[in-house]
């Protein structure tokens, strides 16, 4: 795991997946694709990253056009780290 990603973030995102689309939490790895893998359509991105915003205590400020640089799971973590 990559040493920026804590076990208790991947853990948090993994339950967010897994009540906002439904995703077996023992299939998400940092890896998986958000389109691909885990077959999330764009309204359940924009959940996920509403409901992350929440659950992580962030504003997350996306520009649009970056939304589409969000493929993995290790993305939207990186996504969802404070700003400095």
């Amino acid at each position: 795991m990559n040493a920026q990603h804590s076990e208790e973030s991947l853990e948090k995102l993994t339950k967010l997946l897994n009540r906002v689309a439904g995703k077996d939490p023992s299939t998400i790895r940092l890896s998986s694709r958000l389109n691909e893998d885990l077959e999330l359509e764009s309204l359940e991105m924009m959940e996920l990253l509403f409901e992350a915003e929440d659950e992580f205590g962030l504003k997350i400020e996306i520009p649009t056009e970056s939304l589409a640089d969000i493929k993995t799971v290790e993305d939207m973590l990186n996504a969802l780290q404070p700003k400095q």
